[in-house]
Order: structure tokens, then C-alpha cells, then sequence
């Protein structure tokens, strides 16, 4: 059932994917991407998704980097999705990692796919 859970949240997020990858294409830079107000501005994004089991939010400091943290009932374990350009400008790749909640509890490939 985690794991269930943990692919919806992470599917929730395949549209902030998409526009980050239009405003970086649009903008020049993921420094230009890094909130929800900047995706609306460059792609008319409407805002960050809202999943079931989890909160999405964006990290200013991580240029364009996706937090998705778990309800409590998924040990409120977070996955962080940070995008990385390439040296030409014309390849958007996602990494994806795991941090496990200050109370302890399972966060791993197993339970998040991550």
C-alpha cells in the first residue's frame, strides 16, 4: 500500500515536471524556474499539485528541485526531485532521493520507488 501511495504522489508531479522543462526552455536557466510564481509567469503553470498522500513544494535554493514529503501515514518520509541541465542547454534529467523524517521510519526504493 506505500508503495501505491508513494507512485501516486510521484506521478502527481509529471505536469511541475513538464513546466519546469518549458520555463527553462523559455527563461534560459532553472535559477529562473525555481517557484510556482516564476512557472506561472514564464508558462502560465497554474500552480503546484496537491496529491493525495503527500505536499509538493519547490526549493529556491536548489534551482527547480521538486520536495514531495509523505503524509503521516507514509512515515513522513520526502522525496526530493532535483533537476540537472546539461552543459549545452538541451537535456533536462531529474535525479531522485529520498530523506527519512526526523522520527525515523522506512524510506527507501522499496516503499517510494525512489
Amino acid at each position: 500500500m506505500t508503495r501505491a501511495k508513494w507512485s501516486d504522489n510521484n506521478a502527481s508531479i509529471a505536469s511541475l515536471k513538464l513546466a519546469i522543462a518549458e520555463c527553462v526552455q523559455t527563461a534560459g536557466s532553472l535559477s529562473s524556474c525555481n517557484t510556482a510564481a516564476k512557472l506561472g509567469t514564464e508558462t502560465g503553470y497554474a500552480g503546484l499539485p496537491a496529491p493525495t498522500n503527500g505536499t509538493v513544494t519547490m526549493s529556491t535554493t536548489t534551482d527547480g528541485a521538486i520536495i514531495v514529503t509523505g503524509s503521516t501515514d507514509l512515515v513522513g518520509c520526502t522525496v526530493t526531485w532535483t533537476p540537472t541541465l546539461d552543459t549545452n542547454g538541451n537535456t533536462l534529467k531529474w535525479a531522485g532521493a529520498t530523506t527519512p523524517s526526523a522520527s525515523g521510519g522506512s524510506c527507501t526504493k522499496a516503499n517510494t520507488g525512489v
